[in-house]
């Protein structure tokens, strides 16, 4: 019996975000992995590695939760869930002790039973709203507001 696709690219995920292990790509992708992230774009297995390695920095106390896994031929795809605190520098913004939910999708293209290629989709623009780096609707909504009033100021 061959290998269990599906059950390998979940415990993958697991072990590079809820168990924080980098290495584990190692024993499970090609030399010539090629990854898509929806921040550093296209990505070599050690880039991967390293944005495992600096997201467990930021969220030490990140949990990885795979809520399904359908697969298709060689690809298998994984729905997630990780929430953790900001207790560490991300992407040069300093810790500020928010509790963050992020929800995604994860392709893995496999090749026999070796990782090949990967795209990750997550929502980029939630987790940084959640940091407090991108304004909300509401927010957004209530700088339109005041702008309006400047503009019969000025008419």
């Amino acid at each position: 019996m061959g290998t269990d696709l599906k059950t390998l690219a979940r415990r993958t995920i697991e072990e590079l975000f809820d168990k924080g292990r980098p290495t584990a790509l190692d024993d499970v992708s090609e030399l010539s992995f090629i990854g898509h992230d929806p921040i550093a774009g296209t990505i070599s297995i050690t880039d991967e590695k390293v944005i495992a390695t600096r997201f467990r920095e930021a969220f030490p106390d990140l949990r990885c939760a795979i809520h399904e896994t359908v697969q298709e031929g060689d690809l298998v795809a994984c729905r997630w869930r990780m929430t953790g605190t900001h207790s560490g520098t991300y992407l040069g913004l300093p810790p500020t002790g928010e509790r963050v939910g992020l929800e995604g999708i994860t392709i893995i293209r496999f090749h026999g039973n070796r990782i090949a290629e990967q795209w990750t989709h997550y929502d980029a623009l939630g987790l940084l709203r959640q940091l407090g780096l991108v304004p909300t609707v509401k927010e957004l909504g209530r700088r339109h507001a005041q702008e309006r009033e400047g503009w019969r100021d000025r008419v």
